[in-house]
């Protein structure tokens, strides 16, 4: 099993986020962890909605990538992590905002998709008309 873990700075505790397996999932399986992560009273995922992408560049020696930060996605928040601080990038109110944040900092390109998140408690709402995709 992998682990990814996270600190925001040397001197900060790690915290662990996700679990990876190096076994065979079946359907059944993917069944029962998204049921869990989905309808679980505890589960953060079922209040939050949260994307990470690893920033990766080039190694100095030639010798394959690096992961050197992370942009995260978490609620209606976009924010950076380049190796010891978070910075807020972008917030928005509404789904069309973040549909758009998605695919602007993910290049996460969402159709009928779109209005899945419609009734949810995670749906931004905003204050105006043009907050329904």
């Amino acid at each position: 099993m992998w682990i990814y873990e996270y600190r925001n700075s040397t001197t900060a505790s790690w915290n662990p986020l996700y679990a990876f397996y190096d076994i065979e999932f079946s359907e059944a399986d993917f069944g029962v962890m998204n049921w869990f992560t989905g309808c679980l009273p505890l589960s953060p995922q079922r209040d939050n909605v949260l994307v990470i992408k690893f920033l990766r560049r080039a190694r100095d020696d030639d010798s394959g990538k690096e992961v050197y930060g992370k942009r995260m996605l978490v609620n209606g928040t976009v924010k950076e992590n380049l190796g010891g601080k978070t910075v807020v990038l972008q917030e928005f109110r509404t789904e069309v905002e973040r549909v758009e944040a998605l695919e602007e900092c993910f290049g996460i390109q969402l159709s009928t998709e779109k209005a899945g998140i419609r009734g949810w408690r995670t749906e931004l709402r905003g204050s105006n008309d043009d907050s329904q995709v």
